[in-house]
């Protein structure tokens, strides 16, 4: 029997700490231009296609993407980079619709022992390979899990933080693992194992080694320097207003990043995602990315020998050696035009039926549309809103709306004292609020009201309708509680009034028209809803989302997870925020015994149905309690031919993770 030393992972804790989900928190306030309004009637005059570069494919798969540089590695954000990783890299285990693990390169769901810490599994045979051909075997699952549990985690949280669990691994021959957790947790295998992507260990040795040789005897503390020798250039005195000295800007000090990565032997960017159509490169946005190359690379010489491949791995380039062992592989790159994918003939998968895939560019997203149009172009995995009428009138077009798993929500702040701490007095809150019409008003129809609690479609928890609005109850619900009507129609009791206040920010029209017709329902009611404007830091919202929360209602975006318990986290009496644990995953404060008791149980809990009772006795309560509002799930929209197919028919753009499976899909003729 051949094993592997102890996997050192970081602190343990579980997925979806505070701090990790500000980006999407902060895109979550509120914006103060108005909602566009659809204009039925003929639709608006359409530029010029752009000549095409020859006859079609019929067996090449062609969607129209974004300028932008798209991600090779997870974490991959945007619907290309989710392509494109969706197709490099495979688990050990891969989602059905409803978020249930399947297996893929394991031969079976793992046995788990009776304590609920140790996993045990096989790989589904002696014939799989990486793309380059390259066997495949249990060494390298334990070495991506070794990148996943380490304190340089490349691969982003939650999956990191969940990850960390992770206490050792040891291999049986070449396909048998056996996992040992801190902690019991049955989320493991869904946090984890159906998301970590299995790298080749040779390929990422091998890049990570040649960097390292190449900056032998370097100062490891030179990417260091720099970085902050550009922030003090950019932060000088007489950097502000016009006429700035060079320095200034970030585009200026492009030559001495190029100059640092280039010594190390790491792969330079093309400039061609940051390149506009008339040859004007973007040199801060350029920069930016040559920034956190040099940033990585400083991680790497500071890193002890048990991080510096995970440290390493984001300075490595799948496009001159693969990585994966998905079912596409980079054919080739045209940088800012266009990234070609071939099927891997050898996929442990089968090999898809579709044979090639080309993301091209297109700058505007009219033009993408009369592209799909046309015919030119078979995918549009990122539609504008006002885009979607023409599209949905077009024949062998699907155009759809779907909800993604970001969950808006108005999180309360329950803790002693605050505004809200009684439950029922958020009953009331909730019960003036007619949500089955504010949320497709203040969203276009994009968006449906829901009560749900994880993400949608997932086996633990459905989502349900909000209750109707009950303006009635809601008063009685408040006279009992004490809180009489004032003067000005506004509740008080005790000398407080019934207000709160939520942040906003301009560029959201949907928010802001969904805040502003509930502030005139909750007054109507007798509770008073101030709008403010946010400052475009998000300064204050990342204040109050940390302890001492000073906050009474937020409105936020919640990213959700693959697993109930990843999203139940926020409610979870463990995860209260607190000077010990200041950005820790409940900002709210919500702590129920009977939910905290309830959630433990379904972390060791072996079996998914019983986990999914569980959840939903969890619902039951959240239901009940409402520490925060759930409102609706962030919509995307796409939009696609009816050549493209699944084993059911044609691709519906409209279901959540529609995109999950490209393997499976296969093409019908071209129009």
């Amino acid at each position: 029997m051949s094993g592997r030393g102890p996997v050192r992972g970081r602190r343990p804790g579980r997925a979806f700490v505070a701090l990790a989900l500000l980006p999407a928190l902060l895109a979550g306030c509120l914006s103060v231009t108005p909602p566009p309004t659809p204009v039925p009637g003929p639709p608006t005059p359409r530029p010029t296609l752009p000549p095409t570069p020859g006859p079609r494919d019929p067996e090449t798969l062609v969607a129209a993407i974004p300028p932008g540089p798209v991600p090779l590695l997870p974490p991959a954000p945007g619907p290309a980079g989710e392509i494109v990783t969706a197709a490099l890299y495979d688990a050990l285990y891969r989602f059905s619709a409803d978020l249930s693990p399947q297996p893929l390169l394991a031969a079976e769901l793992p046995a788990i022992s009776e304590d609920g810490r140790t996993l045990t599994l096989s790989l589904a045979g002696t014939d799989l390979v990486f793309q380059d051909g390259t066997p495949l075997v249990a060494a390298d699952v334990a070495f991506s899990l070794l990148l996943g549990s380490s304190a340089a985690c490349p691969f982003g949280r939650p999956l990191c933080d969940a990850a960390a669990n992770l206490l050792s691994v040891e291999t049986s021959g070449t396909t048998g693992l056996s996992l040992t957790l801190r902690d019991p947790d049955q989320s493991f295998l869904a946090e984890v194992l159906t998301r970590l992507p299995i790298l080749e260990e040779l390929a990422v040795r091998e890049g990570v080694d040649a960097i390292l040789a190449a900056t032998d005897g370097t100062d490891p503390a030179g990417p260091e320097v720099l970085l902050e020798r550009v922030a003090d250039a950019m932060s000088a005195s007489d950097c502000g207003g016009q006429g700035a000295p060079f320095g200034c800007r970030l585009g200026d000090h492009v030559g001495e990043l190029e100059r640092t990565l280039t010594a190390a032997e790491v792969p330079i960017p093309d400039r061609g995602p940051w390149t506009a159509a008339d040859g004007q490169v973007d040199e801060d946005g350029y920069a930016t990315a040559l920034l956190d190359l040099v940033a990585s690379l400083g991680r790497l010489l500071t890193a002890d020998e048990a991080d510096r491949y995970a440290a390493g791995l984001p300075l490595l380039d799948p496009a001159v050696r693969p990585l994966g062992s998905g079912p596409f592989a980079i054919e080739r790159i045209e940088p800012g035009r266009s990234i070609h994918l071939v099927r891997n003939e050898r996929h442990a998968g089968g090999p898809p039926a579709i044979r090639r895939i080309e993301l091209r560019t297109v700058a505007d997203a009219e033009t993408a549309a009369l592209l799909l149009a046309s015919g030119v172009v078979d995918w549009l995995p990122e539609v504008a809103d006002a885009d979607l009428p023409f599209l949905r009138s077009l024949e062998g077009i699907r155009a759809g709306t779907r909800p993604t798993s970001v969950l808006r929500a108005i999180l309360f702040n329950v803790r002693p004292g605050r505004t809200f701490d009684d439950p029922e007095v958020r009953r009331a809150f909730a019960l003036c609020l007619d949500l089955a019409r504010l949320v497709p008003a203040a969203t276009g129809g994009a968006a449906v009201a829901v009560r749900s609690w994880t993400a949608p479609g997932s086996w633990g928890l459905g989502a349900g309708s909000p209750p109707d609005p009950d303006p009635a109850e809601a008063a009685r619900i408040l006279d009992a509680a004490g809180w009489a009507q004032g003067a000005d129609g506004i509740r008080e009791r005790g000398g407080s009034r019934l207000s709160t206040t939520v942040a906003v920010r301009s560029g959201r029209a949907d928010l802001v028209a969904f805040a502003g017709a509930a502030a005139d329902e909750l007054a109507a009611c007798g509770i008073e809803l101030r709008v403010e404007e946010l400052d475009l830091a998000g300064s204050s919202l990342l204040e109050a989302l940390q302890w001492p929360n000073d906050f009474d209602t937020l409105l936020l975006a919640r990213p959700l997870g693959v697993d109930p318990d990843e999203d139940l986290a926020a409610y979870d009496g463990g995860r209260v925020t607190s000077a010990e644990n200041p950005a820790d995953a409940n900002p709210g404060g919500f702590s129920d015994p009977e939910v905290d008791t309830r959630l433990a149980l379904a972390r060791t809990t072996l079996g998914q149905g019983a986990r999914a009772q569980l959840y939903r006795e969890v619902g039951d309560l959240l239901d009940a309690a409402l520490p925060a509002i759930p409102l609706w799930y962030e919509p995307a929209s796409a939009a696609i031919s009816l050549r493209v197919r699944e084993a059911t028919g044609p691709v519906d753009p409209g279901r959540p993770r529609y995109a999950a499976d490209l393997a499976g899909w296969s093409l019908g003729p071209l129009p």
